[in-house]
């Protein structure tokens, strides 16, 4: 996931960092935060960053999740072109952020944190830690937890073994219907 930085109404350009994070979601629903970059990037670093994760978690990756809210919504057509000239393509997936930014967080962490969900790998989780021991009074170091929300709340999470074996049972008691 990546929350790119922009500046906003009454916030200074050096408060907003770009956060880039590589999440995996086991079948139980656990949140691994596995890989990251945040600071103050120019885009084309954090291009580079996009592609590095890409490469590095290559067949893991089942699409990168990019906020397309404000300036923030030319960055996907740009990336795919961006792919086009490096030769090394991964999906994109642009989502619309709705509502009040620390709502949003509240409600995501508020699910996960609680039941002990979200792992933080060694070298992934400085900034995630240090912006959760000022949420929510701080308006200006939000980064972070932006970024992961998008990648709890749009994760998805795989089946488990029993899941696909009932989902395989349904199939094939769907199939024997159509033959009956």
């Amino acid at each position: 996931t990546t929350d790119l930085a922009a500046t906003e109404k009454k916030m200074d350009a050096k408060t907003c960092r770009t956060s880039i994070a590589m999440w995996a979601t086991d079948s139980v629903g656990n949140r691994y935060r596995l890989w990251s970059r945040v600071g103050f990037f120019s885009i084309d670093q954090t291009f580079d960053y996009l592609f590095e994760v890409n490469r590095t978690f290559r067949g893991y990756i089942r699409t990168t999740i990019i906020e397309a809210n404000a300036f923030q919504k030319i960055v996907a057509p740009v990336l795919r072109r961006e792919q086009e000239w490096r030769g090394f393509c991964f999906p994109v997936w642009a989502v619309n952020a709705s509502g009040d930014k620390k709502a949003r967080i509240r409600a995501a962490l508020g699910q996960t944190l609680p039941k002990r969900l979200i792992w933080l790998a060694t070298g992934a989780g400085k900034e995630f830690i240090e912006e959760l021991k000022v949420f929510p009074m701080s308006d200006k170091k939000l980064d972070t937890l932006d970024e992961s929300e998008k990648a709890i709340t749009y994760g998805v999470r795989p089946a488990s073994d029993e899941e696909r074996v009932r989902q395989d049972d349904e199939e094939d008691e769907r199939k024997m219907e159509i033959k009956n």
